[in-house]
C-alpha cells in the first residue's frame, strides 16, 4: 500500500507535496488491500471529499456512499450566491495556512476551529484528546491547503457513479456548504441529501 504524503494522524509521511488524488488512490488501495470492495464508504470533510473523488473514477469498489460536508470550494466558485461567505472562508483559511507554515500549530488549530469550522468558543468546549488531534494533524491541514486542487472535484466524472449516495451537512454551518451539496446532488443519479439540526448538548456542544 502506498503511503499517504497528507498524513493523517498515524499515517506515514513521507516527504513533499500530496495531493488529494494520492489521498483518492491511497483509498483505493486500502479497499483492495482489506478485501472490502464494493464497500460502503461515510467520510467527513476531507474524507467525504476522499470518497467522492475515488467514487467518480471506480465505482466499482463503491456499494454505497455517506459523504458529509465535503469542502469543496471549488464547486461553487462560479455561484454568485456563495460569494461572501465563499470569499470570507478564503482568507479565513489562509490566515490559519500562514499561521501554521510560521510553526504555530497548536495556535492555527485553534483558529481554524474557530473562525472556520465551528465558531467562537468552541476550541474551549472540545476534549483535550479532540483539541490534541487537531494539533497534531494541523501540518497536514497546511500541506493539503498548498495542492492546488484540494478543493476541485469533476463533476462530469462524478456523474460515472451511479449507486446510492447520502450527502449531509449541519444546519448552522457556512452556507456554501449548501450550494457544494447542492452541487454534489445534480451529479449523481442516487443521491439522497439530509440536513442534520444542530442540537446543544451540556453547555453548548459545537
Amino acid at each position: 500500500m502506498k503511503a499517504i504524503r497528507q498524513s493523517w494522524s498515524m499515517s506515514d509521511c513521507p516527504p513533499g507535496q500530496g495531493s488529494r488524488r494520492e489521498d483518492d488512490d491511497d483509498l483505493a488501495d486500502l479497499m483492495e488491500t482489506l478485501g472490502s470492495a464494493p464497500a460502503f464508504v461515510a467520510g467527513n470533510s476531507s474524507g467525504a471529499s476522499t470518497a467522492l473523488g475515488l467514487s467518480g473514477r471506480h465505482p466499482e469498489l463503491f456499494r454505497g456512499i455517506l459523504a458529509h460536508e465535503p469542502p469543496l470550494l471549488g464547486v461553487v466558485a462560479d455561484d454568485p450566491g456563495s460569494g461572501p461567505s465563499f470569499a470570507e472562508a478564503g482568507r479565513h483559511l489562509a490566515s490559519v495556512v500562514d499561521r501554521l507554515r510560521a510553526g504555530e500549530p497548536l495556535a492555527g488549530a485553534r483558529q481554524f476551529v474557530e473562525e472556520v469550522a465551528f465558531g467562537p468558543g468552541a476550541w474551549e468546549r472540545m476534549p483535550d484528546r479532540v483539541r490534541e488531534t487537531f494539533r497534531v494533524n494541523a501540518p497536514t491541514f497546511a500541506d493539503e491547503q498548498g495542492n492546488p486542487g484540494w478543493a476541485e472535484l469533476d463533476l462530469a466524472t462524478l456523474c460515472g457513479y451511479t449507486g446510492p449516495a447520502l450527502l449531509t451537512k449541519g444546519s448552522e454551518r457556512p452556507p456554501w456548504f449548501a450550494g457544494i451539496v447542492g452541487r454534489l446532488s445534480g451529479a449523481l443519479p442516487q443521491a439522497a441529501t439530509y440536513t442534520f439540526a444542530l442540537v446543544a448538548l451540556g453547555r453548548g456542544a459545537p
